[in-house]
C-alpha cells in the first residue's frame, strides 16, 4: 500500500501540523487593541518558554544563567499577563 504525501503514520492524514505554520501567524489584529492582545500573548508565550529553559538548565547547575533565565522568563509571562488583563478591560469598556 502506497501512502500519498498527504497522509502520515497508519494512512492517517497529519495535516494537524501542517496546518500550524510560524511564517503565517499574523500579529496584527482589526483594532489596536487587538495587536496589543497579540503581543501580549506571544509575550506569554515567550517567557513562558524562557522560564522552561531555565528549568531545564537547573538539572545542570542551579546558579548564574539557569536561574536568570527563570527569574525572567517568570517575570515576563507575569508582565505580559497584566498587561493582557488591562487591555481586556480595556475592550470591555470601551466596547459599552
Amino acid at each position: 500500500m502506497r501512502l500519498s504525501e498527504e497522509q502520515g503514520i497508519a494512512g492517517k492524514s497529519s495535516n494537524l501540523f501542517r496546518s500550524f505554520d510560524i511564517r503565517h501567524v499574523k500579529l496584527k489584529g482589526a483594532t489596536r487593541l487587538e495587536t496589543a492582545e497579540n503581543y501580549t500573548i506571544l509575550g506569554i508565550v515567550f517567557g513562558v518558554v524562557l522560564f522552561i529553559i531555565g528549568m531545564g538548565l537547573t538539572a545542570v547547575s542551579t546558579t548564574g544563567i539557569s536561574a536568570l533565565l527563570t527569574i525572567v522568563g517568570s517575570f515576563v509571562s507575569f508582565v505580559s499577563t497584566v498587561a493582557l488583563i488591562l487591555v481586556w478591560l480595556v475592550k470591555e469598556f470601551k466596547s459599552e
